[in-house]
């Protein structure tokens, strides 16, 4: 500290980086998960601004997973996935996407108990904020304590935003955010989509993957009547984002899993773009 200036309790609280969340499927299906992205608050308007743009160009006015039916979606996904690439290669932000399985972890309550899908999630929440949070951009320079986080989820009036917050002293604040406002909350939902896809529809993807694998972009599109009965048009367009990903992931050296383990799985924690698998403790 130079001149004896002193640095008050306000100005070490202002926070240096923001992480935007989403959460997919958490009340349906076995495989649920929650989607994190992380950035330098500073990072956050002009990336911003680069999205809505990427949106805007791309005919879409959302692009959330759910959104992606049509090849004009997967067009769309095929240039945020560029995108992600381009900015996590030059450590503008980077992505993580937790997934649990809920035959190994089930839902906390008893049968028949609707709120347990919330509480399960609120723990998710927790755990992914509290102990996956701060050890992201650890690296970076901020001095000697561990740097500040304002948290922007998307909307989930059920949940406690205080008691997760008030469980992780490195949070500054949390926003509950519209997505089609912020769209790096639509990146978030995104890739966590992305990911339980990729665990919860391996077998289809496994198919798709045997007959349709020579597939090329400037040939005809497979009419519906030459698909496997249980594979749609829109089933068809998510498979080929998957294989695009984890064809570009690989070639970029991402560590990231696909075939071996019948979904998204990265193993080394400090890449750029993780896919996690939760892990019930105790």
């Amino acid at each position: 500290m130079q001149d004896g200036a002193e640095i008050s309790e306000d100005e070490e609280r202002l926070p240096l980086y923001a992480a935007y969340s989403d959460e997919a499927r958490y009340n349906v299906g076995r495989y649920r998960g929650l989607g994190l992205v992380t950035l330098p608050l500073a990072n956050a308007a002009p990336l911003s601004d680069d999205l809505r743009a990427l949106i805007a160009s791309s005919g879409m006015t959302e692009l959330k997973w759910e959104k992606i039916r049509s090849g004009r979606g997967r067009l769309a996904a095929e240039k945020l996935i560029n995108w992600v690439f381009e900015q996590t290669t030059a450590r503008r932000l980077r992505i993580d996407a937790l997934t649990w399985d809920v035959a190994e972890n089930p839902q906390m309550g008893h049968s028949g108990y609707v709120g347990h899908h919330l509480r399960n999630l609120q723990h998710m929440y927790t755990y992914l904020l509290g102990s996956v949070l701060p050890r992201r951009w650890s690296n970076s320079s901020h001095g000697q304590t561990a740097p500040c986080w304002r948290i922007f989820p998307d909307e989930q009036n059920a949940l406690d935003w205080p008691a997760i917050a008030a469980q992780s002293p490195h949070i500054e604040r949390i926003i509950p955010s519209d997505s089609q406002r912020e769209p790096l909350i639509q990146v978030a939902d995104f890739f966590v989509g992305l990911a339980v896809f990729s665990r919860a529809n391996y077998d289809d993807y496994a198919d798709w993957l045997a007959q349709d694998n020579t597939l090329l972009e400037d040939m005809a599109p497979t009419s519906e009547d030459s698909l496997p009965a249980h594979v749609s048009g829109s089933l068809r367009q998510r498979c080929l984002i998957l294989d695009l990903f984890y064809t570009q992931a690989k070639a970029r050296s991402l560590g990231v899993s696909l075939r071996s383990q019948r979904g998204l799985k990265t193993y080394l924690s400090d890449m750029p773009i993780t896919f996690s698998w939760y892990t019930p403790q105790g």
